[in-house]
């Protein structure tokens, strides 16, 4: 008779993917990430793995799964008062190698009296991510949980550096670095904030998922959030172009446009706010700040 060998997590969910050839299920995908991120699975196989995984329709459900087998290999940030706590951020992907304004953005809101848990990262592209922004600025973004909360609850503003409190990504960092393509983890980002804020403006790389994000934090128990997609294709709200935007407030979903106008803002030009270096942008930042920049020539 033929000898019969149990199939591992990740042998099952690529039997699952590559041979039935049928939807993975959300326990299916939870598993076969945490036997990624534990150490455990060959890099031939979980490159295999995600780009299946890629291959099929996005399934809220198995994103969600997804994301909380992420978040159960984190290191904790217990925030006070998180139903008041925002993040701002991107998905990324977008190509536009544009100002970091989340970051941004969310220094101005701790001025303005709110509380924001930020989380980021270094770049991956060779542009600048938000780690590498605030470090520019001076800011320490070597802080663990207890340090993090402490700087939200102090000046409204702290840092989830995501090296810092996803340790466990290291054991597919090279595999995705490998891979070279988008997989499941570039949408995971914005799902997985220790800190669990319960408002959050998230911005994604491409229209197509925009509700489906909105129905991923209906789902995650946020209570407000705004997902937005320019026309222009950033995964930030345009100065130039209409931004899609999806608003979830109540449990319910609305679909709306946003203008510069909405803000009372002429449009201007996506290339005045692309490129720079970490320290031309930091520079930039606090000469906005200090009011002393001035308007730069749409030539």
């Amino acid at each position: 008779s033929p000898l019969c060998v149990a199939l591992t997590v990740m042998e099952t969910a690529l039997n699952v993917l590559l041979v039935e050839k049928r939807r993975i299920t959300p326990p299916e995908a939870a598993d076969a990430i945490k036997e990624m991120m534990g150490g455990k699975a060959a890099a031939s196989k979980m490159a295999a793995f995600l780009s299946a995984l890629q291959a099929q329709e996005l399934d809220p459900d198995v994103i969600r799964a997804c994301a909380d087998a992420m978040r159960s290999f984190a290191n904790p940030c217990v925030v006070p008062d998180a139903k008041n706590v925002i993040d701002i951020v991107g998905t990324g992907g977008d190509g536009m190698d544009t100002f970091n304004v989340s970051t941004a953005a969310g220094i101005v809101l701790a001025a303005c009296g709110m509380k924001c848990a930020k989380h980021g990262n270094r770049s991956a592209s060779g542009s600048v991510g938000s780690a590498d922004f605030l470090e520019a600025l001076g800011c320490n973004v070597m802080l663990d949980g207890a340090a993090v909360a402490g700087a939200v609850k102090e000046c409204g503003f702290g840092f989830l550096f995501a090296q810092m409190f996803h340790p466990a990504m290291k054991n597919v960092g090279s595999v995705r670095k490998e891979m070279g393509v988008k997989t499941i983890f570039n949408l995971l980002g914005p799902l997985t904030n220790p800190a669990n804020p319960e408002l959050q403006v998230t911005g994604v790389g491409n229209k197509v998922i925009g509700k489906l994000f909105a129905e991923l934090f209906r789902a995650k128990g946020t209570s407000r959030a705004m997902i937005v997609h320019s026309d222009d294709g950033l995964d930030e709200i345009s100065p130039s172009k209409p931004t899609t935007a999806w608003v979830l407030e109540g449990g319910k979903i609305q679909e709306k446009k946003i203008e510069p106008s909405t803000f009372g803002l002429k449009t201007h030009p996506i290339e005045l706010v692309q490129g720079g270096s970490a320290s031309e942008r930091a520079a930039l930042f606090r000469e906005v700040l200090s009011q002393t920049k001035k308007r730069k020539s749409t030539g």
